[in-house]
């Protein structure tokens, strides 16, 4: 039987705590946006929403090197794992998807 990978940090700090409950909210919260900013007609550029969402966008987008500065404090191994299996689906989600939507509709 193999033995369990273990890194030199198995503890998150506060400062990554604090972050992935950010993004996790983040996600959360567009999870909740998309599906009613699309199906119901409304002016999809109300301003506090829409300052809400580029900042959304804004932590999507810092996400994948804020991940990759915390991985390389864990290892080489622990990096190339992460480009190879989580980096592609970062980059993915960095894509301004409500606020690319909001402008499709608008054109509408």
């Amino acid at each position: 039987m193999a033995e369990p990978r273990m890194y030199r940090r198995n503890v998150y700090h506060q400062r990554e705590v604090a972050w992935l409950l950010l993004v996790a909210s983040s996600a959360l919260l567009i999870a909740y946006r998309v599906p009613n900013s699309t199906g119901v007609s409304q002016d999809l550029f109300d301003v506090p929403w829409f300052i809400i969402e580029i900042l959304i966008t804004a932590v999507f987008i810092v996400d994948p090197f804020v991940k990759f500065a915390s991985a390389r404090q864990r290892g080489p191994e622990f990096v190339r794992r992460h480009v190879r299996t989580w980096l592609p689906f970062d980059g993915i989600s960095a894509l301004p998807i409500v606020l690319s939507l909001a402008a499709l509709l608008h054109r509408c």
